[in-house]
């Protein structure tokens, strides 16, 4: 039997919010089922492992590129946990919520998609800086599409994101402890960082000037 859902307000505005979201225009369904579904899709998957194995190919991205393509099952296999709270998908509660993508028979107590993509946003962002904005919306977008096709409640997809982006920060910082407990500097960290290991100064020697007889 599924636990109670929250208390009777959050569970309101949550649902208000997601029939908001999973009423928009039909028009949107090709995009929307796309960023949902995608990476399911063999093109896209060829593509992304075509960008992992570039970045991979490069030193200065090489550690990003293996935390990123490498460590998101970690936020995967937490949502999976939280699936053990059983919450359940707007399709199970709700007999006019539009289903999009057809109907899940686990619980959806956090958006796995969600996190996946917050995870490696994340992983991006800290170690690509700036290149990770297209990641973060590309994240965002996914988890509002999990809304849109009927997939996921709001709250739950907020907890997939929250689940992934921690799972990032974990594993990243985590990483790089490792790496300068090796006393290896990984490519690419900016030289203002105050874990970088500085240059020691080197004294310089005066010269002398010759004393006159």
């Amino acid at each position: 039997m599924l636990l109670p859902q929250y208390n009777a307000s959050m569970n309101a505005a949550d649902r208000a919010l997601f029939y908001a979201i999973n009423r928009w225009p039909d028009a949107w369904s090709g995009l929307m089922v796309f960023l949902s579904k995608g990476i399911d899709q063999t093109p896209v998957r060829i593509v992304l492992g075509i960008l992992l194995i570039g970045l991979i190919w490069r030193k200065e991205t090489r550690v990003g590129g293996l935390v990123a393509g490498l460590g998101w099952p970690i936020a995967n296999e937490l949502c999976d946990l939280w699936k053990l709270i059983p919450f359940a998908r707007p399709g199970n509660e709700l007999p006019d919520a539009i289903l999009r993508v057809g109907m899940s028979q686990s619980m959806g107590t956090a958006s796995a998609h969600s996190a996946n993509m917050a995870f490696v946003a994340f992983a991006f962002t800290w170690y690509f800086r700036r290149w990770g904005a297209p990641w973060i919306l590309l994240a965002i977008l996914t988890g509002v599409s999990r809304i849109y096709v009927g997939a996921h409640y709001p709250s739950q997809v907020l907890l997939g994101w929250t689940t992934g982006a921690l799972a990032g920060w974990v594993v990243c910082a985590g990483v790089d402890h490792l790496l300068r407990k090796r006393g290896i500097n990984r490519p690419g960290r900016p030289e203002s960082d105050p874990d970088a290991p500085s240059i020691p100064d080197v004294p310089h020697s005066r010269e002398t000037e010759p004393t006159s007889l």
